[in-house]
């Protein structure tokens, strides 16, 4: 089994009190997935991925506002409280609106033109762009796509072969649909705006990687030329080391763990989904490092199966999914 660790980045949200900032910082202050498009997708026009120095430099920009929002939060979450889904996404996406939107100083220098725009043919909807920003600097025309993805890796850890909870949605197929099909813009009509040209096209991927424990070191050497070497990671398998206590995440711990959960011991039975384990004696600035494991119930018919072996002493008696 492989030796679980934390993930090599440093966790600045773990810094803050409140559950709302500490996820707005993980919003900025995250490392991305990519680093470079993989050799097999080639962007038919300049698609940029924001590096970590981009996310670092903002993080670092706006700390003295987040610490602001940590001694009072209620901007913060009047502004979430007005979402009408839970899903991790739509909360990410939500969470780099407010900081685009904050003009309480000169925090960054865009303008969060327009966000959620439906682009219809005649009058069906054949897509829908995140973002439109107007950069103060370059005074150009920003298309930003969010994307917020945790995978499971299997196999050669190749980028149709790193799965989310749908057993359709795989990195390469996100990959794919990103640049074939959200960045066909070239136009778009904004209400009260006029109709802009796009300059600049941005696509950001941010979440964690679960790596399987039997991971060979020639497959992850592989993905040094695509993955940002600096990306989150976990591990995921079946069983949960007795070397570390656990406790099940809830939904939007996926994002930031809570610093004093109800329940910190290792749970009596497994259950599909997200794992957060206590390490003794890790802490980076006085914060303890979370680790993070996925667990794959055996007795769901799972696209992992097909590569991994089940250890034979495995048998979970929950068969629930994890629905986010």
């Amino acid at each position: 089994m492989t030796v679980l660790k934390p993930s090599p980045s440093r966790f600045e949200w773990l810094n803050f009190r409140q559950t709302a900032v500490r996820d707005l910082a993980f919003a900025l202050a995250s490392p991305p997935l990519l680093c470079q498009w993989p050799t097999e997708f080639i962007p038919q026009r300049t698609i940029e991925l924001p590096d970590h120095q981009f996310w670092q430099s903002h993080y670092q920009r706006y700390l003295p506002r987040l610490r602001a929002l940590d001694d009072d939060p209620t901007e913060l979450n009047q502004s979430l409280a007005k979402l009408s889904s839970s899903r991790l996404g739509i909360r990410f996406e939500a969470l780099l609106s407010f900081w685009l939107n904050d003009h309480s100083n000169h925090w960054h220098d865009f303008e969060l033109l327009a966000k959620n725009i439906q682009l219809k043919d005649e009058k069906r909807t054949i897509g829908e762009v995140d973002f439109i920003i107007e950069n103060k600097l370059t005074h150009e025309i920003e298309h930003w796509e969010l994307s917020l993805k945790f995978y499971l890796g299997e196999g050669a850890l190749q980028p149709y072969e790193w799965r989310g909870l749908n057993d359709r949605d795989t990195f390469g197929r996100k990959i794919k649909h990103t640049l074939q099909k959200q960045f066909n813009v070239e136009r778009i009509h904004l209400p009260e705006l006029g109709e802009k040209t796009i300059n600049k096209r941005v696509a950001i991927f941010k979440g964690r990687l679960f790596y399987p424990d039997q991971v060979l070191d020639s497959a992850k050497e592989s993905l040094a030329n695509w993955l940002h070497p600096d990306h989150l990671q976990g591990t995921w398998g079946y069983q949960l080391p007795s070397e570390i206590n656990w406790r099940r995440a809830a939904r939007r711990e996926w994002l930031t763990p809570e610093p004093t959960p109800l329940q910190q011991i290792k749970p009596t039975y497994l259950i599909h989904g997200l794992y957060l384990g206590t390490p003794i004696e890790q802490a980076i600035d006085d914060q303890i490092n979370p680790i993070e494991r996925m667990i794959r119930v055996p007795s769901h018919n799972y696209p992992y199966r097909k590569t991994y072996t089940v250890p034979t002493n495995c048998k979970p008696i929950a068969q629930k999914q994890l629905n986010i």
